[in-house]
C-alpha cells in the first residue's frame, strides 16, 4: 500500500513538473518572438493615453484617459449588463415558468411557444435582429414621444435624471434594490409569514418610508447647485439633450440577453417546481393553507434549492454572453480589450486581463451561489 501511494504521487508530481515546464517554455518562446518582432512586454503600456473614444461609459471618460482607465470602463460596462441581464432574465423567465404550470391551456401554449422559439434561434442572430429594429426608430424630430419628458428614437430612449453626480444614482439604486428585497423578505420570509397580516403592512411601509428618507437625504447631499433638480430631455438640433439616454446598442445587448436567458431560466424554474413532491402541496391543503402560503412555505423553497445548481452555470454563461455586445459596437471589456491589442500591441497582457477579469466575476458569482446554496441545504 505505501508503495503503491508513492508511486502515485510520483505520477502527480512528474505531471505537474511536466505542466510547469510546458508553461515556461511557452513564456520562453512568446518572449524571443515579441523580441524578434520589436514588442515589448510588460503592463507599462496601462499609463499610456489611448487617443480613442468608446461609446458607452458609466464614469466620465476621454481619449486622453490611459489604458487602465479604459479596461476600467470595459469592465464595469460588462459588469453593468451582466448584473442586469440576470435581474432581467430571473424575472421574465420566473413568469414564464409559472405560466408553463398555471395549467391554463392558452398561457401553456404561449409560453412553450415562446421558449422553443427564443431558445432554438443562436444569440448572436437575435442580438443583430434587435439591433436592426432598435436602428429602425423614427429620427429624433418624428421620435415616439410618451408625455413632454420621454422620447424614443433611432439614437436611443431619453428619460428624465435627477441632476446629481453620478455616484448618488448608484447609491440610489442600491438603495432602491435594498428596499426591493426587504419588502420580498417580509412578504415571503418564513419568519414572517405566520405574523399578522397589519403587523407586515407596517414593516413594508417602514421600510419604504425609510428607504423614501435615504434616498431625500442622497440627493440633497449630491444635488449639483444652480441646477434645477430634474434634467428633462430637450430636442436641440439633430438629437436631445438633458436627461439621461439608453443608446440602441445597450438597449439591444439587455433585450437580447434577457429574453435569450429567460427561455433557459424558465426551464430550470419549471423543472424546480415539478421536483416538488405533491404530497407535501396536499398536506399543505390539507392544514387550510392558501394557495400563496403555499407556494410562499412550500413550493418556493425547495424549488429554489433544486435549481441553484443550474441557475449557477446559466449565470456564468450569461456573464460570458455579454460579449456578444462585440457584434454591434457595444463597449464591453471585450471590445475594449480588442481595441486595444489593435491599438497597443499587448496582446498577451490583454488577453491575461480579460482572462482574469471574466475569471473574476464568474467566481465571485460561483461563490455566491454556493454559499447561499449551503445555507440552504443546512437549514433543510
Amino acid at each position: 500500500m505505501t508503495s503503491l501511494r508513492f508511486r502515485n504521487n510520483l505520477i502527480q508530481i512528474a505531471f505537474l513538473s511536466l505542466l510547469v515546464l510546458l508553461a515556461a517554455s511557452f513564456v520562453v518562446i512568446a518572449g524571443r518572438n515579441m523580441a524578434a518582432q520589436g514588442i515589448t512586454s510588460g503592463f507599462g503600456f496601462l499609463e499610456r493615453a489611448t487617443g480613442w473614444d468608446v461609446g458607452f461609459s458609466l464614469l466620465p471618460f476621454s481619449i486622453r484617459d490611459p489604458y487602465w482607465w479604459t479596461l476600467l470602463i470595459g469592465f464595469l460596462n460588462t459588469l453593468f449588463v451582466g448584473y442586469f441581464s440576470i435581474i432581467f432574465a430571473t424575472l421574465v423567465g420566473l413568469v414564464v415558468a409559472m405560466m408553463r404550470i398555471s395549467g391554463n391551456p392558452v398561457l401553456n401554449l404561449v409560453s412553450l411557444g415562446y421558449v422553443e422559439l427564443i431558445r432554438n434561434i443562436p444569440p448572436i442572430l437575435q442580438v443583430l435582429a434587435w439591433y436592426g429594429v432598435f436602428s429602425a426608430l423614427p429620427a429624433p424630430k418624428q421620435a415616439i414621444q410618451l408625455g413632454d419628458s420621454i422620447f424614443l428614437s433611432a439614437r436611443g430612449l431619453f428619460v428624465p435624471v435627477l441632476n446629481v453626480h453620478p455616484w448618488a444614482l448608484l447609491a440610489i439604486s442600491l438603495v432602491v434594490l435594498v428596499m426591493v428585497g426587504l419588502l420580498c423578505w417580509v412578504a415571503f420570509g418564513r419568519r414572517f409569514l405566520f405574523r399578522p397580516r397589519s403587523a407586515r403592512l407596517k414593516m413594508q411601509g417602514a421600510t419604504v418610508i425609510g428607504a423614501m428618507l435615504v434616498v431625500a437625504a442622497i440627493i440633497l447631499v449630491s444635488r449639483i447647485p444652480d441646477m434645477p433638480l430634474l434634467s428633462v430631455p430637450e430636442l436641440k438640433g439633430f438629437n436631445f439633450r438633458g436627461g439621461i439616454s439608453v443608446s440602441p446598442e445597450l438597449a439591444t445587448i439587455l433585450v437580447a440577453t434577457t429574453i435569450y436567458g429567460s427561455a433557459y431560466v424558465a426551464e430550470i424554474v419549471r423543472g424546480g417546481f415539478l421536483s416538488v413532491p405533491q404530497g407535501q402541496i396536499e398536506a399543505g391543503r390539507a392544514l387550510g393553507m392558501p394557495p400563496w402560503k403555499i407556494f410562499a412555505c412550500i413550493q418556493l423553497p425547495i424549488t429554489i434549492r433544486n435549481v441553484i445548481p443550474m441557475m449557477t452555470n446559466f449565470y456564468v454563461w450569461l456573464i460570458k454572453a455579454t460579449t456578444l455586445g462585440i457584434a454591434i459596437g457595444f463597449s464591453d471589456l471585450f471590445m475594449v480589450v480588442a481595441s486595444a491589442i489593435n491599438q497597443s500591441g499587448q496582446t498577451i497582457e490583454l488577453i491575461i486581463i480579460l482572462a482574469a477579469s471574466f475569471w473574476l466575476l464568474n467566481g465571485v458569482i460561483v461563490a455566491g451561489m454556493n454559499r447561499i446554496d449551503a445555507r440552504l441545504r443546512v437549514k433543510r
